[in-house]
Order: C-alpha cells, then structure tokens, then sequence
C-alpha cells in the first residue's frame, strides 16, 4: 500500500479538501495526502487571492487609497492582470461605500472538533478547519456571515448560481463554526464579483496626426482618390488596416468605463438563508465525509471520476493520472508543499 506522508495539517479537513474528495479520489491522493501540487499558481488563484486581501484590509478599516497603493506592488502576470484586479477593487468600494453592513470580524480563522451527530462523540483523527471571510451586522441587527467569491459566471438574478447556494455545504459549515466562536450568526449574505469578460483588444494604429494607416502588403499607404490616406481597408484589394494591442492604461479606461455603466453584472448580494434543519443535515454530511477521508487513508481506496478530468477546465493532475501506478517520487511539473493547507495559517 501507498505510504502516505504526514503533514503537520493533516488533521484538518477543509472544505476545499471535501469538495476535492468528492469530486475525485485520485486527485484529493495527489493534492491533499500527498501534498503534490502544481509548479506556480494559477491566474483565477491569484487574482481572487489578491481582492481578498484587499477586501480585508478594507473592512479592517484601510482607506482605498493606501489599499490601491498595496494593490500596485503586487506580484501580477502582467500590467492588464493588475488592470483587471484594481478596477474590480475600486468598483467594489464605489458599489458597496454606502452599505450599512458593519463588520464585526474579518479573516477569521476557525477549528471545530467533528462529531457524530447521533451520540456527540468527537472524531479523535480530523477537525473541520477554514477561515470566513468576514463576520458582519446587518441593518436589522441580526449577525451573518458575509462571503465574497470571484467568479467567472454569470451572478444575474435568475443565473442557476444562486440556486447552486442553496446546496452549498461551505455556508453550511461556516454558519457551525461561527456559532462554535461565540458569534451569534443568524444566516449568509453572499457577496459575489464577476471577472470581466472583456479582454484587451486591437486598435487602429495612428499616424502622427491621428489617422488610421491602411496600406498594401508591400508596406505602401493606401491613398483615396483626391490623395488623402484612407482610412478603411479593402480586404478584396489586398488591403490591410494596422493595428496594435490597447495598452494597460487604454485597457484600464475602458474596463473602469464598463464597470461604472453596468455594477450590477459585476457585484452582487444575496442573503442566503440556512434552515436549522439544514444544519442538522450537514452535521451528518461532515460526519459521514470525515469517515470516507478517514478510509481512504486506511485502505488506500482512491478512485478516479474520468467526468471530472475535464469539468471547469482540464484537472491538473490528468498528466499523472493516467498511469495505474503512483510515480514513488514527485514527477516534473510538481512540487511538495510544507502542509496541505495553504490558505490556513498554523
């Protein structure tokens, strides 16, 4: 049987490893008991790390100002990355600056122990872990939790991501760990940011005195008849209009432009109400999850779901997956974290 390392995280169970575990057994092997990860972070990682950040700094009360600053020395692929995530930044503050949403707690890391809900007894091998993104007042009084993601999808009242919500464990798991810290949470507001869909685009490229320059295959300017440069191509007559990729700056003027037209398709609020009897399912849930992890590292029980090899993207571990046997060592492409956890802080 595959040995497996121990990390000193591996008590704890997030929900991003549950998720992992239920959607393939071969991939929660090769990222959370082998601690084998991909070289690099991803772009949708990074950037949703980054706005977390600054979102906490905000609600932990820094101006928009010096969190803008923060924002500008950040480790970016390249200038529209960081376009794309300051924009997404300043609308958020401009949306939500007048909401009377107060925040009690932010980034606050938890640990609750698991038991089984038919006797109360604890797990003596996991805990549930995680950390919420803040702990909020609402207008009415009542105390939530307020999660914001960054998503690709669309957030449009009728989209089918809300109606996801309302089987989503993590708010499940949340609303148990808040209360198990003392906080009196009543229910979810979920705060959700859409990446833009626009991508930087390619422009007319202008003369010096701001004409479009359209010419020939072999480099000549192409003339309308009274002499003046045209300004239009003529694909059929072996015309070509110049073009050059919108700078980061052009890039940023027209992403801001677009978010201060339509908000509303890029930030959206939602309560999401979880009934008593939602948590006591839940309870069960985590239980029984707790239990299939727990197997899964006793008798080497990993199995692979070829449906999810390409669902949001293709699997990062597909390369490796393939083969019936565990390479005994981390292949190319891989490295070994310190603890499976990242996003937690020990």
């Amino acid at each position: 049987m595959l040995s497996l390392p121990q990390f000193p995280d591996s008590h704890l169970l997030t929900h991003s490893q549950m998720q992992t575990r239920k959607t393939c057994g071969r991939k929660h092997l090769f990222a959370y008991l082998l601690g084998w990860r991909p070289e690099g972070t991803s772009k949708p990682l990074r950037i949703g790390s980054i706005i977390h950040e600054a979102l906490d700094q905000w609600a932990s009360g820094a101006m928009p100002a010096d969190v803008g600053q923060w924002l500008a020395v950040q480790d970016y692929e390249d200038e529209y990355e960081l376009a794309v995530v300051a924009n997404l930044v300043k609308g958020y503050f401009d949306r939500w600056a007048d909401s009377d949403i107060k925040t009690v707690a932010s980034e606050r890391q938890f640990e609750m122990r698991i038991r089984n809900p038919d006797g109360e007894k604890p797990s003596r091998v996991h805990s549930a872990a995680g950390k919420i993104d803040r702990i909020v007042r609402l207008p009415d009084l009542r105390m939530a939790i307020l999660e914001t993601k960054t998503v690709s999808e669309d957030i449009g009242e009728e989209s089918d991501y809300w109606l996801r919500l309302r089987l989503d464990q993590q708010i499940s798991l949340y609303m148990l760990a808040a209360r198990d810290m003392g906080f009196d949470v009543e229910t979810v507001i979920y705060d959700v940011i859409r990446k833009p869909t626009i991508r930087p685009k390619q422009v007319p490229q202008l003369d010096s005195q701001g004409r479009k320059i359209v010419q020939y295959g072999d480099g000549q300017r192409v003339l309308n008849k009274n002499g003046t440069p045209k300004q239009s191509a003529t694909k059929a007559d072996g015309e070509e209009l110049l073009v050059r990729l919108e700078t980061p700056g052009e890039f940023s003027d027209r992403l801001a432009d677009d978010i201060a037209r339509r908000p509303e398709f890029y930030y959206a609020r939602r309560e999401v109400t979880r009934l008593e009897a939602d948590l006591e399912e839940f309870r069960h849930e985590l239980w029984w999850q707790h239990q299939d992890i727990k197997i899964a590292k006793r008798e080497g029980y990993h199995p692979r779901n070829t449906g999810a090899c390409d669902w949001k993207g293709r699997c990062p571990y597909l390369p490796i997956c393939r083969d019936a046997v565990i390479p005994d060592e981390i292949p190319a492409g891989y490295v070994k974290v310190d603890r499976v956890h990242q996003e937690l802080e020990l």
